[in-house]
């Protein structure tokens, strides 16, 4: 009989860091979806009378996009939950939204600084750092 031996890394600085962001990135999508789905209901409903059909429309989207930030920020959870493991495909995730994220913060310049130099050291400590490279199998 053989015991499957699995081996504990401690993920490096870099990599613990990027992984919180995937915990913070992920409980504030989370906490926006509901939010949205609660406002949007509610309102929604007050605005009935005002506007009728269009009411139930707006609640029904509202609800829809909540959900769909709710299940967004669970893959986030996900990918946080991964990347501390050190799974490779993690990494790539990563690099990849982070990517996306770069460009959409270069259309969103001035305001858009802080997720591009964020991003931007991401992409950098997943590609081109030895450490953090190293640490994903």
């Amino acid at each position: 009989m053989s015991k499957k031996q699995t081996t504990s890394k401690n993920p490096p600085i870099g990599v613990k860091l990027i992984s919180i962001w995937w915990y913070i990135s992920a409980f504030f999508t989370a906490l926006f979806g509901l939010i949205i789905m609660v406002v949007g209901s509610v309102g929604g409903s007050y605005l009935g009378d005002l506007i009728g059909a269009w009411a139930k429309l707006i609640a029904g989207l509202a609800v829809v996009g909540g959900i769909i930030l709710i299940a967004l920020g669970i893959v986030y959870l996900f990918i946080a939950i991964n990347v501390w493991k050190g799974k490779s495909w993690a990494r790539m995730v990563t690099l990849v939204f982070s990517a996306f994220a770069v460009v959409t913060s270069i259309f969103s310049l001035p305001v858009g600084i802080v997720g591009l130099a964020i991003n931007g050291l991401i992409i950098w400590y997943l590609w081109y750092n030895k450490e953090g490279k190293g640490y994903f199998s």
